[in-house]
Formats: C-alpha cells, structure tokens, sequence
C-alpha cells in the first residue's frame, strides 16, 4: 500500500522541525520536500528530514494529503496558486507563519471547497529549544502550534490530531487577535534589533568601535534580516504595533530618565520586574498551557485516519499511550 504523501514547501529552519517531527512520530509518511533553492532541499534529504526532494513544485504536491508551506508570506500567494489543482482531493494546506487573516482569504481566492485551509504558527518550548540551534527530533515536544482554519470539522480535527501526535498542542485561535498579538512576539522584536543596529552603528566611532561587536551583538541584532517580512503585518495593524512602540518607548525613557538622574535603585527595580516577568513566563510554559477545551472526540471514522489513513491511525491507536 501507498505511504500517504506530506508535501513540505521549504526546507528551512521551520519547514526542517517540522519534517524531523513527522519522521519521528509517523513512519508510514512519505515526506516530499521543496525548496527554491535547491542546495538547501539537499541539505534537508542529507539530513533524512525528508524521504525525498522534488524541483518542481507542482509535483511535489501532486496527490499530497497534505502540503505544509513554510517560506516567507512574500512567496505564500505565488505557491498556494501554483499548488491549488495539485493537493489532492480532500487535502489540507498549512500555512506556517505569515498574516492569519491574509492567509485564510487565500483559500477563499485559489483553492478548491473541499480543500482545508489552516493557517498557523509554531512556538517552540523557549527552554527545550536553545537559540540557534540546528532542527532535530523532539523540538516539537511541548510546542505550542496555533490553528486559525477553513475546512470541514473532520479535517480540522484530522489537523488537530496530527499537531497532537508530534508533540505539540495545537490551539485554536482568532485570527486577528493572533495577528495582533503576533506584532508584539514577533514583529517588535525584529524592528527593536534592527533599531538597535542602526543607533550602534550610526555613531561616527562605529568604524573602530565594530570590533568590539561580537558573538553576543551579533545575537541579539538576529532579528535585522527577518524584519522586512512583518511591513505588511505592521500597516495591516497600525493602531497595535504604535500601541507596542509607544510602550517601549515608555520603558526607554524610565531607563534614561533613571540614568540623566543618577538614580541606580530605580534601574535596579525596573530590570528586577523584567526579571521577575522573565521568569513568571517561563514558569508558564513550564506548567503547560492548559485550554479548558474538552478534546475532540472522533465520531465514527477516525479524525486522523482522514489525514494519515484508516492502516496508519490503527497502528498510532495500538502504541503506548493511544487512545
């Protein structure tokens, strides 16, 4: 029998935890892997996050139950059109990443009525996933996958249970109050470290002083290149991003008005309460996020054989800890 088929458009960072997570957890999967650079489809194939990489994009996703797509939002419009008569009939597209709102009109626009739309974000466990760190098996575990989607209930169910079964919790969400909350975990950090950047280097001792950047710099102005990808989320949300701007101009002017005064019990409060809120979140995510939702019960047919097979959900049923 034929192995259900998992198309992965891009073979990045995300794109890669995601396929190490289904290749972990799902052994009768065939995973097809493309990317617009080539090289980096092959890294993936070297890596076994994929069974195999295919150049042409249509034909990776030619009868895919299944076609995640991990890349820029620039590039989403552009695949999802070019994909739209491949997916195979029934099949679920998600979107990782991007405008929960833009991406769900996306279906509306290209894609067939019986073709799932879910348009969502990965958040990796902040402790169980150091910074930088190269995509593997397990990163999925305790992660938190957030479901914005347009589809029958069996095919948001058979979604739901596939977050489940690689480890992370899937979390149903509104998609404009994840789009605004997206600007202020997302979209502000990557315009503060291009801010940053741009005030060190502006100053005219840049030039001996550079040298004096490293590792550590280099680190916490990460967010430089990626930030360009959140204008269109910013002008979509203008009233939320000025609100997460004027706060951190808040806190810059309690810094410096602290400092213009010389008073360091002041400083020393306020990086306290950063601390103390540092820790309270992690402490959160150490606890478990806990929904208050009753879990959906399949009805008849399993949820899940929908997505991976009738074969492949009874074998998932039968291991330890299957329902």
């Amino acid at each position: 029998m034929a192995k259900t088929k998992v198309a992965l458009v891009g073979c990045g960072r995300t794109g890669l935890t995601i396929a190490h997570g289904i290749k972990a957890a799902m052994k009768d999967i065939e995973v097809v892997g493309h990317d617009k650079e080539r090289d980096v489809a092959r890294l993936a194939l070297g890596a076994k996050a994929i069974d195999r990489e295919e150049w042409n994009l249509p034909k990776a996703c030619d009868g895919a139950a299944l076609v995640i797509i991990a890349i820029p939002s620039g590039g989403v419009e552009l695949t999802v059109k070019s994909i739209a008569k491949d997916v195979g009939q029934g099949g679920t597209v998600c979107i990782v990443g991007g405008s929960n709102a833009d991406n769900l009109a996306l279906a509306e626009r290209h894609l067939a009525a019986d073709v799932a739309l879910v348009s969502s974000n990965l958040v990796l466990h902040p402790e169980q996933v150091a910074p930088g760190a190269q995509p593997g098996p397990g990163q999925l575990k305790n992660a938190v996958w957030s479901i914005a989607a347009r589809g029958s209930e069996e095919q948001i169910g058979a979604f739901s249970s596939f977050v489940t079964l690689l480890g992370a919790q899937p979390v149903f969400v509104d998609p404009a109050e994840r789009d605004g909350m997206s600007l202020s975990v997302d979209a502000l950090p990557a315009m503060l470290d291009s801010l940053l950047m741009l005030t060190v280097s502006g100053d005219a001792a840049w030039r001996e002083r550079g040298w004096a950047a490293g590792a550590q710099f280099a680190a916490d102005t990460a967010g430089t290149p990626g930030a360009p990808q959140f204008i269109a989320a910013m002008m979509a949300n203008q009233p939320a991003m000025t609100h997460w701007l004027n706060q951190f101009m808040l806190q810059c002017m309690a810094l410096r008005d602290a400092v213009e005064e010389g008073d360091a019990a002041a400083i020393e409060k306020q990086l306290a309460s950063a601390e103390a809120r540092r820790e309270a979140w992690l402490s959160n995510w150490r606890k478990g996020r806990d929904t208050g939702a009753a879990p959906i019960e399949p009805q008849g047919r399993s949820m899940l054989s929908v997505f991976v097979g009738q074969r492949m959900a009874d074998k998932i049923a039968k291991r330890p800890g299957g329902k």
